[in-house]
């Protein structure tokens, strides 16, 4: 007699081990000086052989969505996915092929800082937003035109209370006029009472500019990468707390919109 069966497949063939693997195998396409690199990435290897190899695009890598079950993966995933996003093959003449890994720093900077501040400050990547992943359209003029993107921006639901900006620049001079445009258009658009803009070294003391007329505030602070991970990280506790504290400024001003 037939009879109906229900049950749950598991397989180790999924999209973050697809990811994982694919990411492992452009690596191992190098020529990677370190023995000890190589050997892991052996390994690696060995332990996803029963997952399949995907081709994915550079431009079309897919994300994923992270749960109490898989976000202990979050830190592999993400660095899976740049590993993807910015590599790149290069054919020489003859049949030699040579692989090159190509990094946008631009592009790393932010998602590092992203990340790392989300953690530092408890919150979700629904909440502490990433250029295209806000919850709505944000535009400078009326009738939705003229589209921005910030790097940053905490939203409580369909509200913004934070935006910032992050640039992969070293500056040793004074802040570049379009950096500080950038970051008044955006907290224009938001109707905040400010925004900050993000090195990734600055040698100067953190500066804040008040914008003539509106009263707006951007704030300009570095972030050192330089030393271990561990002084890295104590680094974005402080950030985290400024950004903390200007958020908490947006919610007590009838600005945050």
């Amino acid at each position: 007699m037939p009879v109906e069966v229900r049950y749950d497949d598991f397989t180790d063939d999924i999209l973050p081990n697809q990811l994982v693997k694919a990411a492992v195998m452009r690596l191992g396409g190098m020529r990677l000086r370190s023995h000890e690199a190589r050997v892991g990435l052996g390994w690696v290897a060995a332990m996803l052989d029963s997952v399949s190899l995907v081709e994915f695009p550079a431009n079309d890598v897919p994300e994923v969505k992270f749960d109490r079950l898989n976000e202990h993966y979050r830190g592999v995933l993400t660095l899976a996915r740049v590993v993807l996003r910015r590599g790149a093959y290069e054919s020489g003449r003859g049949a030699v092929r040579a692989g090159g890994f190509l990094m946008d720093m631009n592009q790393v900077f932010q998602e590092f800082v992203t990340v790392a501040l989300r953690e530092a400050l408890g919150v979700s990547e629904r909440e502490l937003c990433a250029d295209k992943g806000m919850p709505r359209r944000v535009t400078l003029a009326e009738e939705n035109r003229i589209r921005l993107e910030p790097d940053l921006s905490w939203w409580n639901g369909a509200v913004c209370t934070f935006v910032g900006d992050v640039k992969y620049k070293h500056i040793d001079g004074s802040v570049p006029n379009a950096d500080l445009y950038q970051v008044l258009a955006y907290a224009t658009a938001l109707d905040l009472p400010g925004g900050l803009l993000v090195y990734a070294q600055d040698e100067r003391e953190p500066a804040t500019y008040t914008v003539r007329h509106s009263g707006k505030q951007l704030h300009v602070v570095a972030l050192d990468i330089s030393g271990t991970l561990k002084e890295v990280l104590l680094r974005v506790e402080e950030l985290a707390a400024k950004v903390k504290a200007l958020r908490d400024q947006a919610r007590r001003m009838p600005y945050a919109a």
